[in-house]
């Protein structure tokens, strides 16, 4: 492909942007389009250069990204341990160091490490509400 050839389809490409034409499809290539390989496009002996015209694929040339269909799960944040601490720890300014203790053996627990994941949701929801109730 001649350098006329590419620059021609690249101002296609920015005129049909600028209208408002949406995404850009790369027009089909022919073996006209297919340039002979010349001396400049081969790499240094050396291995340190490029062939022309070879870099960075395009957004032409990438498939386009599907979105993943939105889940139940996907709509909640992931809770970690550090969500149940603070959770945890605004029940104790809110009560006192016994309540968090109680939660916890509520919820199988005898520390915050040996917590199940799959509680953590209902540990943070119950000392929230402890928490309000107490402050009321």
């Amino acid at each position: 492909m001649t350098i006329e050839v590419t620059l021609e389809r690249i101002a296609v490409a920015l005129e049909t942007i600028a209208a408002g034409g949406g995404a850009v499809t790369a027009a089909p290539t022919t073996a006209t389009d297919t340039p002979a390989t010349t001396k400049a496009e081969k790499p240094a002996a050396s291995g340190k250069g490029k062939p022309a015209g070879k870099g960075k694929a395009t957004k032409e040339s990438k498939p386009a990204k599907e979105e993943p269909a939105e889940t139940e799960e996907a709509k909640e944040p992931e809770l970690t341990l550090n969500d149940v601490r603070a959770a945890l720890t605004t029940l104790q300014k809110a009560v006192g160091a016994d309540a968090p203790k109680a939660l916890l053996s509520e919820h199988g627990a005898s520390t915050l490490s040996k917590l199940d994941k799959g509680t953590y949701g209902a540990v943070i929801a119950a000392a929230k509400a402890a928490a309000e109730e107490a402050a009321e």
